[in-house]
């Protein structure tokens, strides 16, 4: 499959959602890390530069937290909707091998792979990133942190600052496409984030 036909595929597919993947969550507050986590966490922060080092270790640690959650809960991604992803993660990563002036043909030879097993590659990994977006959509929903209108909004101002086009034209543009439901879900993410940070470094103050 050329990467033209990686973008026929795509055509037309705005980003719009994860849509309607099937959560039933766990009790996320009595999910617990182990030592493991908060060894990897450590370690990732003193590779990090000083400056960064709590943040590293906060966000490993909520990443390890949301992996857990993953685990003890049940979440059915449509393969379709991981299909999806995979292409684009395929796209992105043909666009920064051309960058460096080589092809998937080059990586391909390299790493004595071909499309289909990179495909099937890629789905894998887009499926455990779509299963945990969609558990912190789900924790986003529990706790009441679905984004608000003015979160929104902010969020689309912040956005302009990268297109030439006003507020009101950005939010039609984001509606006729469907990408206000990604907008809004981001955020929710965000904040279903930091709800998971704190419980994992309320697990790591009482250790």
């Amino acid at each position: 499959m050329a990467s033209s036909t990686w973008a026929k595929q795509m055509s037309g597919k705005s980003r719009r959602g994860m849509g309607n993947p099937s959560v039933h969550l766990c009790d996320y507050h009595q999910v617990r890390l182990d030592d493991s986590d908060f060894a990897s966490a450590k370690k990732e922060a003193a590779d990090s530069p000083a400056e960064y080092a709590d943040t590293m270790y906060a966000n490993s640690l909520c990443t390890a937290l949301v992996r857990r959650i993953v685990e003890d809960s049940k979440v059915t991604i449509p393969k379709s909707l991981a299909h999806d992803r995979a292409i684009s993660m395929a796209m992105a990563m043909e666009d920064r091998l051309s960058a460096d002036s080589h092809s998937l043909e080059d990586y391909y030879k390299a790493m004595g792979t071909n499309e289909d097993q990179l495909i099937s590659e890629m789905e894998e990994a887009a499926t455990k990133q779509l299963e945990s977006r969609a558990v912190l959509l789900a924790i986003a929903k529990t706790e009441g942190l679905e984004a608000t209108d003015s979160e929104y909004q902010a969020e689309v101002r912040r956005l302009g600052m990268h297109y030439p086009l006003s507020f009101d034209e950005l939010d039609r543009f984001f509606h006729a496409n469907g990408e206000d439901v990604a907008i809004r879900e981001d955020v929710s993410i965000e904040k279903a984030s930091r709800l998971v940070t704190e419980l994992a470094m309320a697990q790591d103050s009482e250790r």
